[in-house]
């Protein structure tokens, strides 16, 4: 991981939504590209929140009416992101300090480029 940056590991594009799109519609777009993440924005593209299967998963039951929460009702909003010329081993100290397994990548722009997961962190590190 030594020397490389966010950018050279990072998975873009990425699937963005709304915070008003339905959590079911999410959820089944999230499965069909077998991704364990979306990253929320708001009209002008920067970040708003995170919404993740972990999420998902506690919204569990607890949503009576699946069809009608919104992701917005159940995203994380505080969200650490960062730069894609930041390196592989400050997101890494990120992901650990933060307890979290996906970073949105966020450019000088202040708009969503990628995102930076666990597991392409440790793709980076496999042989």
């Amino acid at each position: 991981m030594t020397g490389q940056l966010v950018a050279d590991v990072m998975t873009s594009p990425v699937l963005t939504v709304s915070a008003t799109d339905p959590t079911s519609d999410v959820a089944r777009a999230m499965a069909r590209e077998d991704i364990k993440s979306v990253v929320v924005i708001t009209e002008d593209c920067s970040v708003e929140g995170i919404f993740t299967a972990t999420d998902y998963m506690e919204l569990g039951v607890a949503a009576s009416h699946p069809e009608s929460t919104t992701i917005g009702d159940c995203m994380t909003t505080s969200v650490v992101t960062v730069s894609p010329s930041d390196s592989v081993t400050a997101a890494a100290d990120q992901m650990v300090d933060h307890d979290i397994s996906h970073l949105p990548v966020v450019g000088s722009d202040d708009q969503v480029t990628g995102i930076v997961s666990s597991t392409d962190l440790t793709v980076c590190l496999a042989p």
